[in-house]
């Protein structure tokens, strides 16, 4: 007979025998065979032969695992569910093995004998300084530390040409350096007033006497700024070098929705460079608006809502066909249309539309 399933043995059909009877070839032979056989086949202590099918043990616990030590019996490995298995060491589990992976669990390590080390410089490293917290160090001396309220390091350096800065301490101006994601990148950042002659002098940041400054000194070049999910694909800001800030959808950069200047009296949010002939305003990219005139202007006026709005008129005594007085049109305490004048500075329409009809004045700017 064999095991079973089991690994229970069973004696050949022969056994047992009966008292006082003699002992027969056939039953002798036949029963010391079959025992032979299985005492081959079990595992030998000395580690003599090897096992020739899988060799299944009890699942065990942290404390005491399926395989461990005659003489550490709380160290070795366990079972605690399917598909996971867990080192212990003193009955605490050391890590976790599963399907998607390795979990380790590490001694918390201290300054001078990290968790994580390396052979032949044990007290370089990194180490759990605190709940929360992970502090890598350099000969048993603190470098940088990573914790809820951020990154820090010792000495305020990060010396990485692949990102920020360096010198970034209280005692030195910030330092920002090229991008090293290839050897033909845009540089990203660099120091204002660098004397490196591969770093050009724009996109920067400084401290000027205690105020922030973003500088743009290359000549004939604006300073952008982009937005969109996919790397920034839409420019929706510029500060140019005449000193104006265009903002919204620019595809023109001679369409602004705010332009900032020193124009005398006015500041124009939407700006139509030059309007000849037939030509609409729409209120709707700002309720005010700025039109330079190289001839006759036959202007039409969309308004997004009721209000007031203005038209700042720029250039010259040139013709401007008004819309007919009516119904819809009126000119404020006069019945004709008023002469144009546009003044040393232009002149000024304010309209005011109540959905129906729009009341007009017009003042020049200057003498």
């Amino acid at each position: 007979m064999s095991r079973n399933a089991a690994g229970v043995y069973t004696l050949p059909p022969s056994n047992p025998v009966v008292p006082f009877t003699t002992i027969t070839s056939s039953w002798a032979n036949t029963t010391m065979t079959d025992l032979g056989t299985e005492i081959t086949n079990s595992l030998d202590r000395g580690g003599r032969g090897s096992m020739t099918a899988q060799l299944k043990i009890v699942d065990g616990t942290s404390n005491t695992p399926g395989i461990g030590f005659s003489e550490d019996t709380n160290n070795g490995f366990y079972r605690d569910g399917n598909d996971i298995w867990h080192p212990s060491a003193g009955g605490v589990p050391l890590g976790a093995f599963t399907p998607t992976g390795v979990k380790t669990y590490l001694d918390p390590g201290t300054l001078i004998a990290p968790s994580f080390s390396f052979i032949g410089d044990a007290d370089t490293g990194m180490y759990s300084s605190g709940l929360g917290e992970m502090t890598f160090i350099s000969n048993g001396a603190p470098m940088a530390k990573i914790s809820p309220a951020g990154v820090s390091v010792a000495n305020g350096t990060l010396d990485a040409t692949s990102f920020l800065a360096k010198a970034l301490t209280t005692t030195t101006a910030a330092e920002f350096v090229a991008s090293n994601s290839g050897a033909t990148s845009t540089v990203r950042l660099v120091k204002y007033g660098s004397t490196d002659p591969t770093l050009p002098n724009y996109g920067m940041i400084r401290n000027l006497t205690g105020e922030m400054v973003i500088a743009q000194s290359t000549a004939a070049a604006d300073m952008r700024f982009w937005v969109g999910a996919t790397d920034a694909t839409a420019e929706r800001m510029r500060i140019t070098q005449a000193g104006n800030i265009l903002m919204g959808a620019i595809t023109n950069p001679g369409l602004a929705r705010l332009l900032v200047g020193n124009s005398a009296g006015f500041v124009s949010e939407f700006v139509i460079p030059t309007t000849t002939g037939a030509a609409a305003i729409n209120f709707a990219n700002g309720n005010k608006q700025k039109v330079t005139l190289t001839g006759t202007w036959e202007p039409t006026f969309t308004f997004p809502a009721v209000g007031t709005y203005q038209v700042h008129i720029v250039s010259g005594a040139n013709t401007i066909t008004w819309p007919a007085i009516g119904a819809s049109w009126q000119w404020v305490g006069s019945s004709t249309t008023p002469a144009l004048n546009t003044g040393t500075y232009g002149g000024v329409l304010t309209l005011y539309n109540n959905g129906s009809f729009t009341m007009a004045s017009y003042a020049s700017i200057g003498a």
